[in-house]
């Protein structure tokens, strides 16, 4: 969920709708990680009435070791399998994630 949040804040809609969740779920998922000093609420400049979630420096942080952490487990599985299986695997499961998203009615991607 955290790299769905744009750098200068996104949402809570566009974060639903980038991870393919409803709102309410969405809205609960940011209370927890703004309750663990991982995101804030912070006024959308483009609207005054909508809050903008943004992660924390800390936030920040434990994206960047997700993101570290994902890597890793991607080049070990590429490894192991081979780049080009792992390529074809990658390219299937990400065409199942869209059909999924559009079978659901929501927008995949």
């Amino acid at each position: 969920m955290l790299r769905h949040i744009a750098r200068d804040g996104s949402r809570v809609t566009e974060l639903a709708e980038r991870a393919r969740m409803t709102k309410q779920s969405m809205a609960q998922l940011v209370d927890a990680l703004r309750e663990r000093g991982y995101a804030e609420l912070a006024p959308d400049p483009s609207d005054g009435r909508a809050k903008l979630v943004r992660l924390t420096e800390r936030g920040w942080q434990l994206h960047d070791a997700l993101v570290a952490i994902s890597r890793e487990f991607e080049a070990d599985r590429a490894r192991e399998m081979g780049e080009e299986t792992w390529r074809r695997l990658r390219g299937l499961l990400e065409e199942l994630t869209q059909l999924l998203g559009r079978e659901r009615g929501r927008p995949a991607g």
